[in-house]
């Protein structure tokens, strides 16, 4: 009887009653919905000291450095892109580093490549083969747009297998037990401003990095065992809350703003 009681005040109250029925059986499962084929794509330029086998120890030529723009400018997928200086690539790094006192005093202008970098409509197999092959391309990197942007907004990236990284807050331990697991969550949805709660396991994991990272990635089914959480905020303030309750429990190891990438 209490049961019934219960059952029919939550459908009184209408979709807000279920939502609040709904919060008590665990998160939910990604969205069902294609992966992006959108992305970008930086083609880094060969420099005298490159290590890498296409650039044979030579320097892109002036020649070289505008027929390759001319065929990035000719490609069909490509949308936007501009050349990156050294001296442009430097800036970023520096801003990109510039709470890790090392690398900003240990990297020099002279330490960073030319690059063409853009963005596509499509990232394709043919394009980034057509780009590699251009004389005075020493490598280059793709990405698609992150699955879970326009998604969520916080990601609560959980420890993966036993990792022996000095600066990971994961050292020493594999991943998450489920008891571990359970407390992250319902801490989350202890937090005033959160909405929903996306669990995503290590094969969406795994497919997703390896789509955004690299078009070419090949992946296990599980990839390196990561799992994450996807949280919708109903209020940005609470993005604050979250990352200080949650930064240094148990099986997280990063909480990351999804907005931003």
């Amino acid at each position: 009887m209490p049961a019934l009681v219960g059952v029919v005040l939550l459908a009184a109250a209408g979709t807000g009653g279920w939502i609040v029925y709904d919060r008590f059986r665990g998160p939910l499962p990604p969205p069902p919905e294609p992966w992006p084929n959108a992305g970008g794509f930086t083609a880094f330029l060969c420099a005298a000291d490159s290590p890498f086998e296409h650039c044979d120890g030579k320097g892109i030529t002036d020649e070289q450095r505008r027929a390759v723009e001319a065929a990035i400018r000719a490609m069909p997928e490509v949308t936007s892109f501009e050349f990156e200086s050294r001296a442009e690539a430097y800036a970023t790094f520096l801003e990109q580093f510039k709470s890790d006192l090392t690398l900003g005093t240990v990297a020099e202008e002279s330490d960073m490549p030319e690059s063409f970098r853009g963005e596509s409509r499509e990232v394709t197999k043919g394009m980034i083969e057509q780009m590699k092959a251009l004389p005075g391309v020493s490598q280059v990197l793709t990405y698609r747009r992150n699955f879970w942007k326009g998604k969520a907004d916080l990601m609560i990236l959980l420890c993966a297998r036993k990792t022996e990284a000095e600066e990971s807050k994961c050292r020493g331990r594999g991943v998450p037990s489920e008891s571990e697991r359970t407390a992250v969550y319902q801490r989350l949805r202890s937090i005033d401003g959160v909405g929903s709660i996306y669990f995503q396991d290590a094969a969406h994991y795994a497919k997703h990095q390896g789509i955004f990272f690299s078009f070419e990635a090949r992946r296990s089914p599980s990839g390196t065992g990561a799992t994450a959480f996807h949280v919708v905020l109903d209020d940005r303030a609470a993005a604050q809350v979250v990352k200080a309750g949650l930064a240094r429990m148990p099986g997280v190891e990063d909480v990351v703003d999804e907005r931003q990438w």
